[in-house]
């Protein structure tokens, strides 16, 4: 039991676990009395939470509105000044934040120039934008100030920030790619401060474990590929251009915040390009993973562009074309680069992309429906930003390089993070001549591999289908790994 649970929690709810997190909130209001601040990202999710929440919020608002509808900018110049305030408290440039946007900070999508079109995307000028992330600052500030916060649940990059400022606890629930399991990250990175102690307790005990052979992947990646699958024929891409086009009029008659998003054109399109690439991706332009087996190479899988993965969790850098390019510059001679298509950035790429990289005379594209896993399993190394791949190498004791600074990886011996696309040659040339200790990184990954586990809970079969598909056990171990997460000195435990 935590010996200081928190009194007084802002917490934004995520809509893809809003009965989990409604469950969770009541845990934490009847055993310790906590005061619950609901925030959401739309009038709509405001009225359901009215609806569904009963006493259980003291407050609910829809945190979202002056930033979606910024004020109409009369003063530019006292804009910007204002603007240069909130950047010295929170730390980075509104530049920097706009990087994880999908709509604001679509350019910043370099391998994702195929992505939708919205209105805030196509609307906005640079003031209006910076008027967004001002009103956002402003309206998240309030709340710390006026609410006096001792835990915040999830929020956007200004929220994790403005945390930091004000010395209050940030937590936001992530997948800890490994089976059923998910941890309480840290901060916007989705870093988690307790997987490197928890390792360095299991490697100084003397710990040793039989080597990792990860068999399959995790439940989240397989959903995606069967739902996939079932899109990619003809019948399936009428079905749904004529369902969006359907869903967009009822969004349209109930007045829906959905309705003013995506253009329907753009999504159109999207979903006709995504039926396209797909069969490019799985046509005779790819390789099959039997074709270099045996064979000397490095794997690069590909991130969807925009995503957190890319633009929130690596905001320093996102130069996925460049990264391919500078990986296969410094490559020696004689090895291959592969590079897969995720299925979730089909669709997404810039026009000439696929022909770009395929102009890389030691790069090969792999058939898009290989598995990942299995890829991993054969390659000397893995490279990745901040890719499922390069923690399932790091586990098996593959090396890795990461262009990612935030991983909870990243500190294990056989990682390498490369901090500069200078750093590349050196470190791929001692990977592919086996200048390391390869029972060491086994033993290594394997122990990291015990860490995660330790430091996560189970959320069993829950899945993003049924959203009420969870028991009070489940509630129970997140309440208590959250609890857990906000006392430094707490030991890990296994999840049940």
């Amino acid at each position: 039991m935590t010996t200081h649970p928190p009194k007084t929690i802002g917490l934004l709810f995520q809509p893809i676990y809003r009965y989990w997190q409604l469950a969770l909130a009541r845990q934490l209001k009847e055993r310790y009395g906590a005061t619950i601040h609901g925030y959401c990202a739309t009038d709509q999710e405001v009225t359901f939470y009215r609806e569904n929440a009963g006493d259980l919020l003291a407050s609910i608002k829809n945190i979202e509105t002056d930033f979606r509808h910024p004020e109409a900018v009369k003063d530019e110049a006292a804009l910007y000044a204002r603007a240069r305030h909130w950047e010295g408290i929170l730390g980075c440039t509104f530049g920097l934040l706009t990087v994880s946007n999908r709509h604001y900070g679509r350019g910043y999508s370099l391998a994702g120039t195929g992505h939708p079109r919205s209105r805030m995307s196509e609307q906005g000028r640079t003031a209006d934008v910076i008027a967004g992330y001002v009103a956002s600052a402003e309206a998240w500030d309030h709340e710390f100030r006026t609410r006096g916060f001792d835990l915040v649940i999830n929020g956007t990059p200004v929220t994790a920030r403005l945390a930091r400022h004000y010395g209050v606890p940030y937590r936001t629930m992530l997948n800890s790619r490994i089976e059923d399991l998910f941890y309480w990250a840290d901060d916007e990175f989705y870093w988690s401060s307790r997987v490197e102690p928890a390792w360095k307790a299991l490697r100084a005990g003397g710990e040793r474990r039989e080597p990792v052979v990860i068999t399959r992947t995790h439940n989240v990646i397989e959903a995606y590929r069967e739902r996939f699958k079932k899109d990619t024929s003809i019948l399936r891409l009428a079905r749904r251009l004529g369902y969006l086009t359907l869903q967009r009029g009822w969004h349209h008659w109930k007045g829906y915040e959905k309705a003013r998003g995506y253009y329907l054109s753009e999504n159109l399109k999207y979903v006709t390009r995504e039926w396209i690439d797909a069969r490019r991706m799985t046509g005779r332009e790819t390789a099959k993973l039997d074709s270099l087996r045996g064979k000397p190479f490095v794997f690069f899988p590909l991130h969807t562009e925009p995503e957190s993965s890319v633009g929130q969790m690596s905001p320093e850098f996102f130069f996925q074309h460049a990264a391919i390019a500078a990986l296969a510059r410094d490559l020696p001679a004689g090895i291959t680069l592969a590079v897969k298509e995720n299925i979730a950035g089909v669709g997404r790429r810039p026009r000439d992309f696929y022909r770009a990289v395929a102009d890389l005379k030691n790069v090969v594209w792999l058939d898009m429906m290989e598995y990942g896993l299995e890829v991993v399993r054969e390659a000397k190394a893995v490279a990745t930003i901040t890719g499922t791949a390069g923690m399932e190498a790091a586990i098996m004791g593959i090396p890795v390089i990461t262009f990612g600074l935030h991983n909870n990886y990243n500190f294990l011996p056989h990682v390498h993070v490369a901090e500069s696309l200078k750093d590349l040659s050196p470190l791929l040339a001692d990977i592919i001549a086996e200048r390391y200790d390869r029972d060491r990184a086994q033993q290594d990954g394997a122990l990291f591999q015990e860490a995660v586990r330790m430091t996560s809970f189970s959320m069993g079969s829950y899945n993003y289908k049924n959203l009420k598909n969870f028991d009070l056990s489940m509630v129970e171990a997140g309440l208590q790994a959250l609890l857990g997460s906000l006392e430094p000195a707490a030991p890990a435990v296994a999840p049940a």
